[in-house]
């Protein structure tokens, strides 16, 4: 009770009276011994049991040492002291906490604090201290200050012969590290004693070893030409991860690899077996880790690689979609990732398009499969039909929409700023079974959204399938669209009594190409009768009803 009451008195006191903190050392002392006390975690543990009046001990005490870092920046070791209150599960709200450091690392604190923080990090680095404590100096401290502060260098892009740096580069790089917060001893500092210690790959825990791939990470976009003297030990803390057991770890480690490739000269060797690496990892966790490293390795590809090597390259990703074409989280990781960067695999796209629209139904249309596939699945079909529309064959019979040679446009960019010229091959067109597959697809698509559960997600679904089947038939009106995905809907909305009209169809009678059996020979079914049959849903037939539309509108025929 006399400690509540004492925190209460040091508040109130603080709040009318700024400089309060700062000038009683002994109480800031006191406050930093409780902070650190054992009695205190104990108490933080066994919150629940604790009186209500007491459980905002710690909250009292981390507002408190707030304050006091808040009017004396110049005291960074509290910042530090602040992080162990994130060592342990709590049901109080230290978000402030965070906020505060994230705040003062970035936009309070002076370049020399900023160096004395990362000091501070390598000496608790060395330390026996809990790794824990490590991770979250890094997650809270020193990656937010190293965000805000360095920026990208675009002075030191690729020797375009070599594609590594020049020594006009590396003199820059020493000339400006002077003048920022990453500097030659810290980079030297970090891969020599922290990377690495004593020329071996030091051990640590996987979820510190994350947090320092993400620093390396960082080096390399920001200081390049820093980092350049040690590329070699940067590679081999990097690689030797990439077996790592931990999924997050291997992840980052692939995201790091990538980062090296694009910035130093790398053996084709590596860059290859990278590539075929990442295209194979298609587990859902960490993907948008394995999309990133793609997104920086990609570009380097076509630079790096001369013209039988990428054409080799793009043969390895068409097997590993035909030998896993059964695989539909591997095939829809390669379709995403071309999606994704549909200008680099614009040359080859004939390798891949028959792949892709036979893959559409497996991947979009099965009933339990998630909204990620469904828009995926959609998402492959417009750069299909995009592909065809920009190399016209025959079968066009309307121009290219200026959306889509806008888009491309500004895709197909050289790195000199000249637009890329794009070929005309009678092999890169969609033919008449791929025209018809794709539109029976767009129609099952429109009818299985419509018979879900109306989301936000959905509804864009819905207006984008819309669009594609528009644009389909824009482009061949002769494309057959079966009748059988009506007639199911259509049966199930008769208004013919039960003993005329059988709520079930016979299987053979919907077999595609046969004729129809009249109505007045099917059999009744004996287990179900309208009565007992679900109702069609509103949303069903306005489906139909606007592809019936979309058919009559664009393939009168």
């Amino acid at each position: 009770e006399l400690q509540y009451q004492g925190f209460k008195l040091v508040e109130t006191l603080a709040k009318f009276k700024k400089k309060y903190l700062p000038e009683h050392n002994d109480i800031v002392r006191a406050f930093r011994w409780l902070w650190r006390s054992k009695g205190r975690h104990l108490r933080l543990q066994n919150e629940e049991a604790m009186p209500l009046r007491f459980q905002s001990e710690s909250k009292l005490l981390g507002s408190l040492l707030v304050e006091y870092a808040t009017t004396c920046p110049n005291d960074v070791d509290v910042l530090f002291e602040l992080l162990r209150i994130f060592l342990q599960a709590t049901s109080r709200d230290f978000g402030f906490i965070r906020v505060f450091l994230a705040d003062t690392v970035s936009n309070v604190l002076p370049m020399n604090k900023k160096k004395h923080i990362i000091e501070r990090f390598f000496a608790l680095l060395a330390g026996e201290g809990p790794e824990e404590t490590k991770v979250l100096s890094i997650q809270l401290i020193v990656l937010p200050m190293l965000l805000n502060t360095l920026k990208p260098r675009k002075d030191f892009s690729h020797s375009p012969s070599t594609g590594g740096f020049t020594e006009v580069h590396e003199k820059l790089a020493e000339k400006l590290s002077s003048e920022s917060l990453v500097d030659e001893s810290i980079v030297k500092n970090f891969v020599q004693n922290v990377l690495l210690k004593s020329g071996i790959t030091a051990t640590y825990g996987e979820r510190l070893r994350v947090e320092l791939l993400r620093v390396s990470t960082l080096f390399m976009q920001c200081s390049p030409g820093l980092m350049a003297k040690h590329k070699d030990d940067v590679i081999k803390f990097s690689w030797a991860l990439l077996k790592s057991e931990n999924t997050s770890c291997k992840n980052w480690a692939y995201l790091n690899v990538c980062q090296y490739i694009a910035t130093f000269d790398t053996p084709t060797n590596l860059l290859i077996q990278t590539y075929i690496s990442l295209i194979r990892l298609h587990q859902l966790e960490g993907k948008g880790c394995i999309r990133s490293a793609l997104s920086i390795l990609l570009p380097c590809l076509k630079s790096k690689l001369d013209e039988q090597e990428w054409r080799n390259l793009i043969e390895s990703t068409v097997g590993i979609v035909y030998k896993e074409g059964n695989n539909i989280p591997q095939v829809a990781h390669i379709w995403q990732t071309i999606v994704a960067h549909p200008n680099i695999f614009n040359g080859y796209r004939s390798y891949f398009m028959g792949h892709m629209v036979n893959s559409l139904a497996r991947i979009g249309l099965s009933p339990s499969c998630p909204i990620e596939n469904r828009s995926l699945s959609l998402s492959v079909a417009e750069l299909v039909l995009e592909w065809h529309l920009l190399h016209p064959t025959d079968y066009v019979n309307v121009g290219v929409p200026e959306s889509f040679r806008d888009r491309e446009k500004k895709r197909l960019k050289a790195e000199d700023g000249n637009a890329v010229p794009i070929g005309i091959q009678l092999s890169h067109h969609l033919d008449k079974d791929m025209f018809n597959t794709m539109g029976n697809f767009l129609v099952r698509m429109e009818i299985l959204l419509a018979d879900t559960k109306i989301e936000a997600s959905t509804k864009v679904l819905h207006e984008k399938t819309l669009h594609l089947l528009k644009l389909l038939l824009r482009t061949r009106e002769s494309c057959v669209i079966l009748p059988l995905y009506f007639e199911k809907v259509i049966s199930m909305y008769s208004e013919e009594t039960p003993a005329n009209k059988s709520s079930s169809w016979d299987a053979k009678d919907n077999r595609i190409g046969e004729k129809s059996t009249p109505r007045a020979a099917l059999k009744p079914s004996s287990s179900k009768t309208r009565d007992d049959s679900k109702p069609v849903s509103p949303a069903l037939l306005l489906a139909c009803l606007e592809v019936f539309t979309i058919l009559v509108v664009e393939a009168p025929r």
